[in-house]
C-alpha cells in the first residue's frame, strides 16, 4: 500500500512541465505576459529542451517587437524539435520583421513540403523574394498566393509593389486604384500609389496620398520614410529630416532610410556624411540602386 500511495501522489516530470505550460498559456490569454514568462521558465527548469515553452517565450518577445530575441527562442525550439512546424512558421515572421529574407526563405522552403497549398507560404515567399530583389520569382509566388485567395489585399498590394520596382507603373497603378476604389482605408495601397506619383514627378499628388496613408497608420516607418523622400523632392529638407529620424528609430534595419538621409546630406553639400550613409545603406542592401 505504501508504494502504491507514493507513486499515486507524485507527479512525473512530464506532467509538471505541462502543468507549467498550461498555466503560462492561461496567463498569456489574459495578457499577463510576465507571469506567463515565469511559468514557461519554470517548465524549462524541468526540461530545458521543452519546445512548446521555448516557442511561447518566442511569441512573447515577438509581441513586444523584440524580433531578434523571438528569433533566438524559435530557433531553440527548432533545435530541440526540428519537426515543430509551429515554431518554423513563427520564425518566418521574425525573420521578415528583421528584414532577414534569406532566413525566411530557408524556413519557407522547408514548410512547402507539408504546406504547399497555404497562403502563408506563398505570400511570405513573395515578400522575402521582393526584399532580395528577386522580382520574377516574387511575382510567381504572389500569383500562386492569388490562386489560393483571389480577394486578399496584401497579395495585390505586394504584386503592385513588384511591378513598381520593375518600373511597370501602369500595371502597378491599375491594381492599386482598384483596391482604393473598393476601400479607401488601405494605407499600404495609398503609400504604394504615392510612390508611383513621386516616380512620375507628381510630387504634390504623392504628398497628399502619403499623408492620407499616415493618417491611417501614423507610426509606419516605411510610409514615414517615403514621405521623407517626397519632402526631399520638394526641397522641404527639415521636414524630410524629421521623418527620416523618426523612421530610423522605428525601423533601424531599413536600408532606404539611410539612403534618404544620405540624399538629405547631399542636398546640403555635406559629402562626407552622404558617403558614410550610402555605405551603411549598401551594407543593409547590397543590391540597392542610388
Amino acid at each position: 500500500m505504501f508504494n502504491l500511495f507514493w507513486w499515486g501522489c507524485s507527479e512525473s516530470q512530464d506532467t509538471k512541465r505541462h502543468r507549467f505550460l498550461l498555466k503560462g498559456n492561461a496567463e498569456l490569454e489574459q495578457q499577463n505576459t510576465e507571469q506567463a514568462l515565469y511559468y514557461y521558465q519554470q517548465a524549462l527548469k524541468i526540461d530545458s529542451c521543452f519546445a512548446d515553452a521555448l516557442n511561447n517565450i518566442g511569441t512573447i518577445y515577438y509581441n513586444k517587437s523584440d524580433f531578434r530575441l523571438s528569433f533566438v527562442f524559435y530557433s531553440k525550439a527548432l533545435a530541440c524539435d526540428s519537426l515543430f512546424d509551429k515554431a518554423r512558421f513563427n520564425r518566418v515572421n521574425s525573420s521578415l520583421a528583421m528584414l532577414d529574407a534569406t532566413s525566411a526563405l530557408e524556413d519557407l522552403e522547408k514548410l512547402r513540403v507539408h504546406y504547399n497549398d497555404t497562403l502563408f507560404v506563398w505570400l511570405n515567399s513573395g515578400i522575402a523574394q521582393t526584399q532580395l530583389h528577386q522580382n520574377e520569382e516574387a511575382l510567381q509566388s504572389f500569383s500562386r498566393a492569388a490562386e489560393l485567395d483571389s480577394a486578399n489585399k496584401a497579395v495585390k498590394v505586394n504584386q503592385a509593389s513588384v511591378y513598381f520596382y520593375q518600373k511597370k507603373y501602369a500595371e502597378s497603378r491599375a491594381i492599386l486604384e482598384r483596391i482604393i476604389t473598393a476601400d479607401r482605408n488601405q494605407p499600404e495601397a495609398l503609400n504604394s500609389l504615392a510612390l508611383i506619383e513621386e516616380a512620375e514627378g507628381n510630387f504634390d499628388k504623392a504628398l497628399a496620398l502619403v499623408n492620407e496613408a499616415l493618417r491611417q497608420n501614423p507610426d509606419n516607418p516605411f510610409i514615414l520614410n517615403n514621405r521623407a523622400s517626397v519632402y526631399l523632392k520638394l526641397g522641404r529638407y527639415e521636414d524630410a529630416l524629421n521623418d527620416i529620424n523618426q523612421s530610423m528609430v522605428l525601423e533601424p534595419r531599413n536600408a532606404w532610410v539611410y539612403r534618404n538621409k544620405a540624399l538629405y546630406y547631399r542636398a546640403l553639400g555635406k559629402k562626407e556624411e552622404e558617403e558614410r550613409l550610402m555605405k551603411q545603406a549598401k551594407l543593409l542592401d547590397p543590391l540597392m540602386e542610388f
